[in-house]
């Protein structure tokens, strides 16, 4: 879809990284991550770190592992939310999601100096994965349950008319579940709160820069009946944060 279509429809940017991006690595205690290509997020990469035997080491700092039991962190690939009908595939938001992408909002390309600033979705119908360590990007850890950081992931709300796959995401309640599949499992995340919050402050929020093991955000922008709005752009975030509750083999 062009990003003239995206504007006609709301498409809204739901994350402007750049100028968050001191702050993040600050609060992760690290620097900023090497640039990578997005050809080296696979399906069987974890980030450094986690334990496991048989590894092998890439470039970037992650860790091949062998499969050896379905809480093995990895690449999610669909996620299910029964309570907003929600039934789609997960893609990673790497350098060509990046550069399709124009944050409407902060009126500025998503891809620049070789860094992605902030996350539009190419498609409405699709989440897409946050990945940390993926040009300049300092935050996004796989769905696993020896892991040490939060799963991001995003997709866009709008006009309903373009099928906007997180178009309900703010109608979620404490105790609505998702579940995100990936090659090795399945894993269910318990909705603990729903939130909305200024697209101003995503990369200051404190419970947006939370790093912790079995813990999920879904974010969209707001567009509710009371939404505010600036050069036709949603000014709000819609944050769902959920917790990892149970873990089981992938389906046959």
């Amino acid at each position: 879809m062009s990003r003239t279509a995206r504007i006609i429809v709301w498409c809204a940017v739901f994350a402007a990284l750049i100028g968050g991006i001191a702050a993040v690595v600050l609060v992760l205690g690290g620097s900023k991550p090497a640039t990578i290509d997005s050809s080296q997020v696979g399906s069987t990469s974890t980030a450094g770190g986690a334990t496991g035997t048989g590894g092998t080491g890439t470039p970037n700092g992650y860790v091949t592992l062998p499969a050896t039991d379905p809480g093995q962190p990895a690449q999610p690939r669909h996620i299910t939310i029964p309570a907003i009908g929600v039934d789609a595939a997960i893609l990673p938001y790497d350098k060509a999601a990046a550069e399709a992408g124009y944050d409407g909002y902060a009126e500025m390309p998503c891809f620049q100096n070789d860094t992605i600033v902030c996350v539009d979705p190419p498609t409405m119908e699709d989440v897409y994965w946050q990945v940390g360590g993926l040009y300049g990007v300092a935050w996004g850890d796989m769905p696993g349950t020896e892991t040490r950081g939060t799963v991001y992931l995003y997709g866009h709300a709008g006009n309903p008319a373009s099928n906007p796959v997180f178009n309900d995401l703010s109608e979620l309640q404490p105790g609505d579940t998702a579940e995100v599949s990936t090659d090795f499992g399945i894993f269910t995340y318990t909705v603990e709160s729903v939130r909305n919050l200024p697209k101003d402050s995503y990369t200051t929020d404190p419970e947006i820069l939370k790093q912790e093991g079995g813990r999920l955000l879904l974010v969209t922008c707001y567009h509710g009946d009371d939404a505010e709005l600036k050069n036709g752009f949603a000014v709000d975030n819609t944050v769902a944060t959920l917790t990892l509750t149970s873990v089981r083999e992938p389906d046959e």
